[in-house]
């Protein structure tokens, strides 16, 4: 059965505008990091959906329970599919060419960097989202507390909303000093990405997308990270606005219909993603190759 719906997503606080008749709903959060990779594919290949927040009753009562887990984002279908993880939404669609065009070129080089950069922006930008996010309360506090109540049940009273924000940002913090983000580490976390914003920011000069004229899911896994925590909240998104315009406009591309025929990829790897792949191979390689020999060990 299909849903009519009016729902009300605005960029500033995670909820998409206008009256739909549609098969798929997503719940999420506008300060979800994972979210945001889902909902830019959805929103960008115009694929119609209904976004509800975490908090709404039918996650809480129906989709928790059956997932056996609180996690987001979750996609729900009128054919009483659940599909859970954005790169797994992504899947769902492009299977059956749901999208306004693959979002992996057919060149095994390209493909390569385009999963290269998902992973990337899954993974290695994780750092910098946290510090982001929690080291900057003078800034960002009283945004949060408004945008975490997406994952809260609607109509809670203030005293009640006060305490589950400081218990789920308790959380987050924790998980931000378990990334490796502290006291010690805040130096490096902001030159490393200040460095890959200056990266970006030259690479979209000459290009409106990771590899060239359309959306690869190298984009999309980079929305993970630059866009709920490093584009939206206060700080780190006056931050991108000056020091990097042009990867905020990139992710405000990301974020809305697109508006004409998707332009081509791109012949070969330019100099300004050569670069950027250089700076992934020594800012994360490391790391991940740590992980998977820790892995292999076990």
């Amino acid at each position: 059965m299909q849903l009519q719906t009016l729902s009300t997503r605005a960029m500033q606080d995670g909820e998409h505008q206008g009256t739909l008749m549609t098969d798929y709903t997503l719940y999420g959060m506008g300060a979800s990091l994972f979210t945001g990779k889902a909902r830019a594919y959805l929103l960008h290949h115009g694929i119609p959906f209904e976004e509800r927040k975490a908090g709404h009753p039918t996650f809480t009562g129906e989709i928790v329970p059956k997932l056996g887990r609180w996690i987001i984002p979750v996609l729900t279908t009128s054919d009483g599919d659940t599909i859970q993880d954005g790169t797994d939404i992504i899947d769902h669609f492009e299977a059956q060419g749901a999208g306004r065009h693959s979002v992996l070129p057919d060149d095994a080089v390209l493909r390569a960097v385009a999963h290269l950069f998902e992973l990337f922006g899954g993974e290695g930008l994780l750092r910098p989202a946290m510090h982001y996010r929690w080291n900057f309360d003078d800034d960002n506090l009283a945004f949060l507390r408004v945008s975490f109540a997406d994952a809260f049940p609607p109509g809670l009273p203030p005293e009640q909303h006060a305490a589950m924000f400081e218990h789920s940002s308790g959380r987050m913090r924790k998980a931000g000093a378990a990334f490796g983000v502290s006291d010690a580490t805040a130096k490096m976390i902001e030159a490393s990405y200040a460095e890959f914003l200056g990266l970006f920011d030259a690479h979209l000069v000459n290009h409106d997308f990771l590899l060239g004229g359309r959306a690869s899911v190298g984009d999309y896994g980079l929305m993970n990270g630059l866009f709920a925590h490093l584009a939206r909240d206060p700080h780190p998104a006056q931050l991108m606005k000056a020091r990097a315009p042009r990867v905020f406009a990139w992710t405000e591309r990301m974020n809305r219909p697109a508006g004409h025929a998707p332009g081509p990829w791109i012949d070969a790897v330019p100099d300004t993603l050569k670069a950027m792949m250089r700076f992934v191979a020594e800012d994360f390689l490391p790391e991940h190759q740590a992980h998977l020999r820790f892995t292999n060990q076990w």
